[in-house]
């Protein structure tokens, strides 16, 4: 299916690879019905944030927290895509 998704992401890591210290937001919305047989709407808000906990010798031990929230809605009498729906695990 044919879509747009416009995003606005915030990074403050230190490192992009290896973070140590700050936070990534992200915010998305898709939009898919521009060709194809898919049609819905997504909306995602993810945030990362990075904690330095203890330093070693052998590098630094950091907390990671992250959270997510996502909602979706197929358009029409279309099923929302199995392809775009979260699961546990």
């Amino acid at each position: 299916a044919g879509s747009l998704v416009p995003r606005i992401i915030r990074d403050t890591l230190d490192n992009p690879i290896n973070p140590n210290r700050g936070s990534r937001q992200v915010l998305l919305y898709e939009h898919a019905g521009l060709g194809g047989d898919e049609k819905f709407s997504l909306f995602e808000a993810r945030n990362t944030w990075y904690q330095p906990l203890i330093s070693t010798k052998k590098g630094d031990i950091t907390l990671s927290w992250r959270v997510s929230y996502a909602r979706g809605e197929a358009d029409g009498d279309n099923p929302f895509p199995l392809f775009k729906r979260y699961f546990p695990g």
